[in-house]
């Protein structure tokens, strides 16, 4: 069933109070939805159904993994893009997606770093008991 774009704001507003509002660009090739994705900030697409404006509606971000996704969003159409501004987009998400993954990197060797301490420090707890329980009894 295909909607208005009056009946997708309707719809999610009834339906899908949660999801946040994201606008919806065709892709040149009129088979795909581009978003800019308010979590990870990439641009996604979702498929489009020949440019048919009701072939919008909720959808699940395919942020990379370690992307701060908190929940779905909801696509509401709003006119289409230029194949240059679409390879402009996946130039920006090239850059985003390194930045990304060296957050991600730094994040790991950091958590890395804290589980080597914690368990240096309950070694350290524990050779410290026994010392104390090697004085005591002898």
């Amino acid at each position: 069933m295909s909607m208005t774009i009056a009946q997708l704001e309707q719809d999610r507003i009834t339906n899908h109070p949660n999801a946040v509002r994201v606008l919806a660009y065709l892709a040149p090739n009129r088979m795909d939805w581009i978003v800019s994705c308010p979590f990870c900030g990439l641009h996604h697409q979702h498929g489009a159904a020949d440019g048919d404006p009701g072939s919008a509606g909720l959808r699940s971000p395919h942020c990379p993994p370690g992307a701060l996704r908190t929940q779905d969003y909801y696509l509401i159409p709003d006119g289409s893009i230029a194949a240059a501004t679409l390879d402009k987009f996946r130039k920006m998400d090239r850059r985003r997606l390194r930045t990304l993954n060296r957050e991600i990197e730094q994040r790991r060797s950091t958590e890395a770093i804290q589980r080597r301490l914690r368990r240096e420090q309950a070694f350290a707890e524990a050779a410290s008991v026994v010392a104390r329980e090697r004085i005591s009894g002898a």
